[in-house]
């Protein structure tokens, strides 16, 4: 946000001086403002080293073409067309402007009357190699590098949106736990657990001087200056205090009836081997 807020910066004061065309910068304000064309920015940016790549390898393959057209094809180039040749990097432009855009059949076609048909059978060739490897393979491979990306934001906005929703911020329970008693989910995160009120409280540590602190106010200030968070209940509510209780005695007349079952066993078993010895 700092990095564009000087660029902006830079833009109103070019424009002022100079030209005014650069206060149209400032249209790509309205991008950092909503979280969708932050996330199309994103699906470009996040993996700008792989797109990087991927288009370095298709200049590589497409100077390969450039050099077979430069030494085979170029007098079927048109100049007056834009469609220079006379140099290997002359070439190299030409099928960077014309042959990914236009095709490469497209950028001959003009000047193939009166060719000789094994002739324009390896133009024809040429072209769909050109076609298929640049066009087709490498256009559709930084496509899908783009949409994956975009999938993936998407996915871990949604999973951020769910989390928010089912989970509480403060004791990380989730949503279910509170359903059956407390009055549910919504007023637990509103009265017991208020996300914002520990902010506020947190801010109250900020603007307050240490001397005044009370003793729990000047616990929790040392252990926010240490970036320890233990005093947040995690896991713990006070609503599911009587729950949890509950549970421990459940688990514990289980564990007693369990014992109890084995131990009956136990005996059956030592009665049942000593019946047959005694007759």
């Amino acid at each position: 946000m700092l990095v564009s807020a000087q660029i902006f910066l830079v833009c109103s004061i070019l424009g002022t001086i100079f030209y005014g065309y650069f206060f149209s910068f400032h249209l790509l304000h309205m991008a950092l403002m909503n979280q969708l064309l932050k996330r199309v920015i994103q699906a470009v940016t996040r993996n700008g080293v792989s797109l990087i790549l991927v288009a370095i390898l298709g200049l590589a393959i497409t100077f390969m073409f450039s050099l077979v057209a430069f030494a085979f094809y170029r007098e079927y180039l048109d100049a007056g067309q834009g469609r220079q040749c006379r140099t290997a990097y002359e070439c190299f432009t030409t099928l960077i402007h014309h042959g990914i855009v236009e095709g490469m059949y497209s950028t001959f076609e003009q000047e193939l009357n009166g060719v000789s048909y094994p002739k324009t059978l390896l133009i024809a060739i040429f072209d769909l190699i050109f076609f298929i490897l640049i066009t087709t393979i490498g256009l559709n491979i930084i496509f899908g590098i783009i949409v994956d990306t975009f999938s993936e934001l998407r996915d871990s906005k949604w999973q951020i949106d769910n989390d928010m929703k089912t989970t509480c911020f403060i004791c990380s329970r989730e949503s279910y736990d509170f359903e059956r008693q407390a009055g549910g989910f919504e007023k637990h995160v509103k009265q017991e657990h208020n996300q914002w009120a520990y902010l506020f409280f947190f801010i109250h540590l900020d603007e307050t001087r240490p001397n005044d602190y009370s003793a729990l106010e000047l616990y929790v200030h040392k252990l926010l200056k240490k970036n320890n968070f233990d005093f947040f209940p995690l896991n713990r509510a006070l609503s599911l205090i009587h729950e949890e209780d509950s549970s421990e005695v459940k688990l514990e007349t289980l564990m007693n009836q369990v014992e109890y079952l084995v131990t009956k066993m136990k005996e059956e078993v030592r009665m049942s081997m000593i019946l047959p010895i005694s007759i």
